[in-house]
């Protein structure tokens, strides 16, 4: 994303993300099993921002469709993930990592595969 967007901030790459007619988008729109992929996130719905000023504070994801919900509910995990927020014995947060990572996987592979080309 930061070689697609030129920026350095975490907000911009987003916005970028979502905003615009990039490759990892149209990878993303054109992925016919993502409900499947999503479906176990979609069940548990929500992730709390593990911060300690934003405790209470959540993402939701409810429409395993809606392109900037996956991304800022997935983002919000990989953030607590790396900041501290989630426990590797605690089932739920392992629960949401190994989900979201294979969602991350698929973006992985399909992008190794269209640059080899």
């Amino acid at each position: 994303m930061t070689a697609g967007s030129g920026s350095d901030s975490d907000t911009q790459k987003r916005r970028w993300l979502t905003s615009t007619d990039n490759p990892l988008r149209k990878y993303w729109d054109s992925t016919p099993n993502k409900k499947v992929l999503l479906q176990g996130l979609k069940n548990i719905g929500q992730v709390e921002d593990m911060r300690p000023a934003h405790r209470g504070e959540y993402k939701y994801l409810s429409d395993v469709n809606n392109f900037t919900e996956v991304i800022e509910f997935i983002y919000q995990i990989r953030c607590n993930l790396f900041h501290g927020g989630k426990s590797p014995v605690n089932a739920h947060d392992k629960r949401l990592v190994s989900l979201s990572s294979k969602v991350l996987e698929k973006w992985i592979e399909w992008t190794l595969a269209t640059t080899r080309q």
